[in-house]
């Protein structure tokens, strides 16, 4: 009992910092994808990632901390009968409601019903990401053939020059080779950093537009594995935060087309 009244006064202590976390806190702390990812200085750029990698790593943080104390809650009450299941055994197939139906027919039919629409929210949600995340497939693609045909040949012949200087003409040779790559890597760049960006910031209006769907989700794991109304203050909000960790890391990588990335 002391295990257990521990526990609970563990969970009601975290209860505020929860919310002090929510989806939504996070949405107000990260910060905005840069205008231009081509022209920041590498300072600047380190600046940037070191707040978006410090912020992604309180979410991950956040998120194990929900997980175990989810798990610290399932452990306390193992051996509670969730509620609407008080009955004798046996008796759940005999009681009938209003329906007709045995109250095990109709916890039955309670919980097909929730799988139904519990796969109907997982659709909405990866029908908003799917597409998004596909055309970033297709981006790095194209990037990377443009990549393999404007930049890469030069790198390798000044690779190949970079010893073997011996005349003013083969230093002229090398520094016009290194204005066609310099020029080759601004064009990279300002090629598709902007259609990253502007991927970044669909994917996290995708993630806005489903944080309902998540908080239903959560209420429904609540009911069909935990005999609950409504899903604990640990688990609460987790969806959401996991989708905004996983975007961090795409943001984490929003300078990866201003050659040479560093980060």
């Amino acid at each position: 009992m002391k295990r257990i009244f521990f526990t609970l006064t563990l969970l009601f202590a975290a209860s505020f910092a929860y919310a002090q976390t929510s989806p939504e806190a996070y949405l107000a702390q990260l910060p905005a994808t840069p205008k231009s990812a081509c022209i920041l200085t590498a300072a600047e750029k380190a600046s940037y990632i070191e707040l978006v990698r410090g912020l992604q790593d309180k979410m991950v943080k956040d998120v194990l901390r929900r997980q175990e104390e989810s798990q610290a809650y399932v452990d306390a009450n193992r051996d509670t009968i969730p509620a609407g299941r008080s009955q004798q055994p046996g008796s759940a197939e005999k009681i009938t409601g209003k329906s007709g139906r045995t109250l095990k027919e109709e916890r039955k039919a309670v919980s097909e019903q929730m799988q139904i629409e519990q796969k109907a929210l997982v659709g909405k949600i990866d029908a908003r990401k799917n597409g998004i995340i596909s055309r970033f497939k297709t981006l790095n693609q194209n990037a990377s053939a443009m990549k393999a045909k404007e930049i890469d040949p030069l790198e390798r012949q000044m690779a190949s020059l970079g010893g073997l200087i011996t005349s003013k003409e083969q230093s002229d040779r090398l520094d016009q080779m290194a204005i066609k790559l310099r020029n080759a890597q601004k064009r990279y760049c300002d090629t598709y950093s902007p259609q990253y960006r502007a991927l970044l910031d669909e994917y996290l209006s995708a993630i806005k537009d489903s944080l309902p769907d998540y908080r239903r989700l959560e209420v429904i794991v609540a009911k069909t594995q935990m005999g609950l109304d409504q899903s604990i203050d640990a688990h609460t909000g987790q969806l959401g935060i996991e989708a905004l960790r996983d975007y961090t890391a795409m943001l984490a990588k929003v300078f990866k087309y201003d050659l040479p990335y560093e980060y």
